[in-house]
């Protein structure tokens, strides 16, 4: 039996997602200490490139209106290119500016190498399963939290941290490679079920690049749905800038065994999955708009538990209903801005509003870092981020709900 092509297109955007993510966010804590022990840089400065992933959403405009003209292929090898490029130098580091600069390398790539792409190609790909797929393929992200770690860890320990980053360039020009081969726009005509157009079929289903229908951005621009959904988008970003990075740290710092709290971030990781595939799932019947609401709404509650409990009992069950209500976030942004907006000028549309994540990984690593030397604890910035995630809800509730055209 024939694997519809489109599945091999949503592979491809899973891993690039899973490289993307897994590497920058999951695996950044494994070569804390190595990079200590090799250089002698502080935890500070190494932890400091952190917020060179605001560097991804202030690019993201640019890359979201090439892909608007030139499509996903080129965007996303070149993108993957890059954070493939970036490891694969990081064992020539001797100063610390070499770490700052491929770290600005890596994060150029990153609305590059999925979540833009991805979002185009789904909606190209999967017309009426659009909500499910893209929970699907945004799985990525916390699949690289599940299998990168590891890795990185054994190469690490067998071998050394060079190595390791070698190992993860490696991979991520194998999903470069794969791209190349597999991604296309040139969908088929007669697949009624994923590719539904209104112009009329073509001979034998021959593959063709549909007309991509909805607003420019400029028009998405002149509503107040696109300002309110732009700084709602800023919330959601939060847990993933101040909290994310701090949750082995933070589960440590409440009690959590050296061994329990990498075992808790690997639940939150697959948690995070089944939120994506879930929470698309329940898109399709209340629409995305609804859906974010709810996912924001149980990500404030137990962030405001978690920051402030102390009692183990309480955090474990905490840990994956974190994960399952943050995961979502990502495939229900996407599905969003394509609710409201099209796919015409998904990418650029998407590009802007990513901007607005930049003050999110720019601030939130210094507000956690600022607040924990405070308070030596990381409750501040839980307590903040529940906060916020209200605020989302709230900001959503009043922002005009319109499907300005269909997808596809």
């Amino acid at each position: 039996m024939k694997i519809y092509r489109g599945w091999w297109v949503v592979a491809a955007a899973f891993m690039a997602a899973a490289i993307n993510i897994g590497s920058s966010q999951y695996a950044f804590g494994l070569y804390i200490e190595p990079l200590e022990d090799a250089f002698g840089w502080s935890r500070t400065q190494i932890s400091a490139a952190l917020s060179f992933s605001a560097i991804g959403s202030l690019t993201a405009p640019v890359v979201g209106r090439v892909l608007d003209r030139y499509g996903a292929k080129p965007v996303m090898t070149a993108s993957v290119s890059l954070i493939a490029v970036s490891y694969f130098l990081r064992p020539l580091m001797t100063e610390l500016w070499h770490w700052y600069a491929l770290s600005v390398i890596q994060y150029i790539a990153f609305s590059g190498a999925a979540m833009l792409p991805g979002g185009r190609l789904v909606g190209m790909w999967f017309r009426r399963t659009r909500g499910r797929v893209m929970g699907i393929t945004m799985m990525g992200n916390n699949f690289g939290g599940l299998f990168l770690p590891p890795i990185a860890g054994f190469m690490i320990a067998a071998y050394s941290w060079q190595e390791a980053y070698l190992a993860t360039g490696a991979i991520a020009l194998l999903i470069m490679l794969f791209s190349l081969v597999v991604v296309s726009e040139n969908v088929p005509v007669d697949d009624s079920d994923r590719a539904q157009s209104p112009t009329p079929p073509q001979p034998s289903g021959a593959p063709r690049r549909p007309e991509l229908t909805g607003v420019s951005l400029r028009e998405a621009m002149g509503g107040k749905t696109f300002y309110i959904l732009m700084v709602a988008f800023l919330s959601g970003s939060l847990p993933f800038a101040m909290l994310l990075p701090q949750m082995v740290p933070h589960l440590t710092n409440e009690g959590f065994s050296v061994t329990a709290a990498p075992l808790a971030l690997s639940i939150l990781a697959a948690a995070g999955m089944t939120g994506k595939l879930l929470f698309g799932l329940l898109a399709e019947r209340i629409t995305a708009h609804r859906t974010m609401m709810v996912s924001f709404a149980g990500l404030g509650v137990v962030s405001l538990v978690m920051g402030t409990t102390g009692s183990t009992w309480i955090l474990w069950p905490c840990v994956p209903l974190f994960g399952l209500c943050m995961g979502a976030f990502g495939a229900l942004s996407v599905l969003v801005i394509q609710d409201n907006f099209g796919l015409r000028s998904y990418g650029s549309i998407s590009g802007v509003m990513n901007v607005a994540s930049a003050a999110s990984f720019a601030v939130g690593p210094l507000v956690t870092g600022i607040t924990f030397d405070m308070t030596d604890s990381y409750r501040v910035a839980f307590i903040t981020v529940g906060t916020a995630m209200a605020l989302g809800v709230i900001l959503l509730s009043q922002a005009p709900r319109r499907r300005a055209v269909a997808v596809g």
